[in-house]
């Protein structure tokens, strides 16, 4: 959705467009300065690396046979 991704309301964000074959991957976790993402999504990871982060796969393949994902197996402690 580039419309979407070129608002100025995030333009103090690095903003990544994910490609549609690889949207799964958007469904990602940061912990601390680790970022978990689905396993299979190579374009994603790698520009995810390319950005500086240290990227980890994770097999997500069962969880996404119930549409479920990373944030949804996450629990956010302040």
């Amino acid at each position: 959705m580039p419309s979407l991704a070129s608002h100025p309301a995030l333009s103090a964000y690095d903003v990544l467009t994910v490609p549609l074959a690889e949207m799964y991957a958007a469904n990602c976790v940061r912990v601390n300065e680790v970022l978990l993402v689905p396993a299979g999504h190579p374009q994603i990871t790698a520009a995810l690396a390319a950005m500086g982060y240290r990227v980890v796969p994770l097999e997500m393949s069962e969880f996404r046979k119930m549409d479920g994902g990373l944030s949804c197996l996450s629990i956010r402690v302040p």
